[in-house]
């Protein structure tokens, strides 16, 4: 993450390529260990549902998650969370701060 824009009235923090690659590899790490616990000791059902929750949250956190640009205005007292794909960019704005 990285802050591009400071200023009075303005605060902008966009989320990098890295911290999602970060997440989402540690995610299926974590959950590809739960999956095989639950996998080799029968009776660990548990780990390997929780496990593979892990892992599927992981993969998508790695493929799919789009880069985040999050921008904190004070004179509209919001936050505008904004998305950028390949193909579109997306823009939704949150709750009043």
């Amino acid at each position: 993450m990285r802050v591009s824009q400071h200023t009075a009235e303005t605060l902008v923090v966009e989320e990098g390529r890295g911290t999602q690659a970060l997440l989402g590899s540690s995610l299926s790490a974590f959950g590809a260990l739960g999956v095989w616990v639950g996998w080799t000791r029968e009776g660990k059902v548990l780990f390997l549902i929780v496990g593979a929750i892990f892992l599927l949250y992981g993969l998508k956190a790695l493929l799919l998650d789009r880069p985040k640009t999050h921008r904190f205005e004070r004179w509209r007292g919001m936050l505008a969370i904004d998305s950028k794909g390949l193909r579109n960019e997306r823009s939704a704005p949150s709750d009043y701060l």
